[in-house]
């Protein structure tokens, strides 16, 4: 099964270091992705098949290969019920080469946040008064 990132909504996807941050201006809740799930993710988004990714990783994973596919499968429904990513049609693929870490591969996990989710909904277009965006008040 290949995937696509679920756009327009999701406009963002930075790479920090080892992490992969995502803002889903949708719903104004954004996402970290680490080790594993940092991996999964650039392999989906170099549009390689799901399969490949698992094979490709599996074999390092720290609980076995069949409970990390597992694992991975329950990833992918996170993502897909966040809103992330959605199935898609097959298509060339890029590069993608994992490095794994010493100690082998834990269960990828998502992690969501909304404590700035006020700031991410924020529409600068339509959210302001005749004072003009952003109205800043001299002391």
């Amino acid at each position: 099964m290949h995937y696509d990132v679920a756009e327009p909504n999701l406009v963002s996807a930075r790479s920090f270091e080892d992490e992969i941050v995502i803002a889903h201006f949708g719903t104004g809740i954004y996402y970290s992705l680490s080790g594993s799930a940092a991996e999964i993710w650039l392999g989906l988004c170099a549009a390689h098949d799901l399969a490949e990714v698992k094979a490709r990783l599996a074999p390092r994973a720290k609980n076995g290969p069949d409970a990390f596919s597992a694992s991975v499968d329950r990833f992918i429904a996170d993502l897909e019920t966040a809103g992330l990513i959605r199935p898609a049609d097959e298509r060339p693929h890029g590069t993608w080469e994992p490095v794994a870490p010493t100690g082998g591969w834990a269960q990828p996990q998502v992690e969501s946040f909304s404590d700035m989710q006020d700031l991410l909904l924020l529409d600068p277009v339509h959210d302001t008064s005749d004072a003009g965006w952003p109205y800043v008040v001299n002391a």
